[in-house]
């Protein structure tokens, strides 16, 4: 029988893929159905008994949601390549160019 904190969490997970699922109807209609569908199976399952099959089922809802964003239509966000050659992609890139190297070295004492 699963613990109370696991079946805590199993809801949150189920919750989690619901408004995943919905976030992705919202930006894809025409899959919704499918996505819809899916995010209740995979929550109609029998609530993990212990820990680590909790951990496998965030797995298993984790690669649910990424085959959505890369489905057919699916909205996936891709992140240019950094490439000095033609200049600073984004502001992550540029504060660690501005970063490196360090201008003080560590100090040596005896």
């Amino acid at each position: 029988m699963p613990t109370t904190w696991v079946e805590h969490q199993w809801k949150d997970l189920c919750q989690r893929v619901h408004n995943s699922a919905h976030a992705q109807t919202t930006n894809n209609a025409g899959a919704t159905d499918s996505i819809e569908l899916a995010a209740e199976d995979f929550c109609q399952q029998e609530p993990p008994e212990d820990y680590p099959t909790l951990l496998e089922r965030v797995s298993e809802a984790a690669r649910l949601a990424a085959g959505w964003q890369t489905s057919a239509g699916g909205v996936t966000a891709k992140r240019s390549p950094f490439d000095p050659a033609h200049g600073v992609v984004d502001a992550i890139d540029e504060a660690g160019m501005e970063s490196f190297p360090a201008s003080d070295p560590p100090a040596y004492s005896r």
